[in-house]
């Protein structure tokens, strides 16, 4: 398996809240196993050659978006 060099990853903050990081990832893995909407983010993103891994991480920092703006509105 290759391992490209210059792959550039958003990531939650490693320095900080990590149970505020742990309840995202909870969070994100509820949603890819009952909400459709998350099920069908999860096909898409794989048929477009991301992997699982990469999904779950990118809903792990797209929810956190979203609930701030349903408190925004």
């Amino acid at each position: 398996m290759m391992h490209p060099g210059n792959v550039q990853r958003r990531r939650l903050n490693r320095g900080g809240d990590r149970q505020a990081n742990a309840v995202l990832y909870r969070i994100a893995l509820s949603r890819l196993r009952w909400d459709a909407r998350t099920q069908d983010y999860l096909a898409r993103s794989l048929t477009q050659g991301k992997t699982r891994p990469e999904t779950v991480r990118c809903q792990t920092l797209h929810r956190p978006r979203n609930l701030l703006g349903d408190q925004q509105a």
